[in-house]
């Protein structure tokens, strides 16, 4: 990008991208090693890109702007949301402690438990999740209730 841009400052806007349940992540039944997507882009989703990208521009007024891409693009650097979680388990894979509804062992401490990433990089989240469901499993191991 250097090349292209020069010394330009490039800035990246990405919006949040709601839980769809349309939305998955599938084994492929051909090859159970290989993902398959299914996404759609939906109209609200389409709209608020639209309204982002002229509130970027109005910002950016008197200054020269460029947009790399015209097109939405998924980005996968901060993938959310593919355990939800909840009470009820025909709707939910994990319990509101991260723990599975079906192996009460199990436990996950990653971004699978988040619907989204709210558009900004999750890390800190994860951590703070991922110490709670460490308090959690100290406290089964030691015979204390969850916090």
């Amino acid at each position: 990008m250097s090349r292209l841009f020069g010394r330009a400052a490039v800035f990246v806007g990405m919006i949040e991208d709601f839980p769809y349940p349309e939305n998955r992540v599938l084994l492929n039944p051909q090859d159970p090693e290989i993902l398959t997507f299914e996404y759609t882009y939906r109209k609200e989703l389409l709209a608020r890109r639209k309204r982002f990208r002229k509130a970027l521009l109005r910002a950016f007024r008197g200054h020269r702007r460029f947009m790399v891409s015209l097109q939405p693009m998924l980005n996968f650097g901060h993938p959310t949301g593919t355990l939800r979680f909840g009470t009820d388990p025909t709707r939910s894979v994990l319990r509101p402690d991260c723990r599975t509804h079906d192996l009460d062992n199990l436990y996950v401490a990653d971004a699978a438990f988040m619907p989204s990433a709210l558009g900004v990089n999750p890390s800190l989240t994860i951590a703070a999740n991922a110490l709670r469901v460490a308090d959690i499993i100290a406290g089964r191991v030691q015979g204390r209730a969850s916090p």
